[in-house]
């Protein structure tokens, strides 16, 4: 029994293991129809896909071209119309040009014509004046009853007396000239002279001094790097001088009025002892203010002494400025009230 049991055994564990096998096969083969099936499936998918991207790059690209061919068409209709207006332009420029080469050709015409008819108007006229000028002189040679050379004697005599009236004349006008030069050279040596004689009188009304109380306040007055002085003058429009001179400093230009505010702007300064660019702006303003009040306070009392009313603020103005203007030494204020 053992043996037809084993044998039973190994055919049923043949027939599993055949059994198994089919199945395993089978299985294998359904897992590969599976795979195919799925690397088909997969590779239509990509091909699908890849045909799709194909055609929407191939539209992209036509699309492109097409606007870049639209692009290039409208940029060439454009510089067609630019070169029909510039024709049209042109054109319309010729135009005009042959227009006026037609006026100018009518207008030579019309003026030749009217040359050539004053041309004969003149032409007739020197006939007749030639005619004229024969009758004449057989008249005046018929009534006088004188010669070629009694004739010719007289007008000679006349001829002399213009030539001498002439040479009167320019003499005259020579020694006219000659005067006039010798008082023009008069007057520049004059001048000249006042010149040489008026320049100490000029340096002495051009500067004003100021005194200081101590050599320190100089170099306050100076400032680090001479900023305090840079400050001073382009505030004041005058030069600030600051020599070696012990004690003094000085304030020059030819502005009587900006000399003097300049002037009293430094000694409020000095006094203060507070020198820097900020508080200089801020002193020269004030003087200019009260400079200006100056100057218009004495206008109106020039014009109650003289009892002058109703004149412009701006010729008041006018009139107290020369309180600070001299001429060869004398205030020119007191010279007009004088006057």
């Amino acid at each position: 029994m053992e043996p037809q049991s084993l044998i039973i055994g190994l055919a049923v564990g043949i027939a599993l293991g055949a059994i198994a096998a089919y199945v395993i096969i089978a299985l294998r083969r359904k897992s590969a129809q599976h795979t195919a099936s799925y690397i088909l499936e997969d590779a239509k998918r990509r091909a699908d896909e890849a045909v799709k991207e194909a055609q929407l790059q191939a539209k992209e690209e036509i699309i492109k071209r097409k606007e870049t061919m639209e692009s290039e068409l409208q940029d060439a209709r454009n510089e067609l119309r630019s070169w029909e207006k510039r024709l049209s332009k042109r054109e319309d420029g010729l135009d005009n040009k042959v227009d006026i080469l037609n006026k100018k050709e009518r207008f030579i015409e019309r003026s030749e014509q009217d040359l050539r008819k004053r041309g004969e108007r003149l032409k007739k006229k020197e006939d007749q004046l030639d005619e004229m000028v024969e009758e004449e002189r057989q008249v005046l040679h018929k009534v006088s009853g004188l010669s070629r050379e009694e004739a010719k004697q007289l007008l000679l005599e006349k001829l002399e007396e213009e030539i001498d009236r002439e040479v009167s004349a320019l003499i005259q006008r020579k020694t006219e000239h000659v005067r006039e030069e010798a008082d023009r050279e008069a007057r520049t040596i004059i001048a000249t002279a006042i010149q040489r004689v008026a320049a100490e009188h000029t340096q002495e009304i051009v500067v004003s001094t100021i005194d200081l109380p101590n050599d320190e306040m100089k170099g306050r007055v100076i400032g680090r790097e001479g900023r305090n002085i840079r400050a001073f003058e382009k505030a004041t429009g005058i030069d600030l001088i600051v020599d070696d001179t012990p004690g003094v400093v000085v304030v020059s230009g030819f502005d009587s009025v900006r000399r003097e505010m300049a002037r009293r702007a430094l000694e409020k300064l000095i006094a203060d002892g507070r020198i820097h660019p900020a508080r200089i702006e801020e002193v020269v303003e004030n003087t200019k203010k009260e400079m200006n009040e100056l100057i218009m306070n004495t206008g109106k009392q020039i014009c109650m002494d003289v009892d002058v009313h109703g004149l412009h603020p701006r010729e008041v103005m006018l009139l107290g400025r020369l309180r600070f203007r001299t001429s060869y030494g004398q205030n020119v204020l007191q010279h007009s009230l004088e006057v």
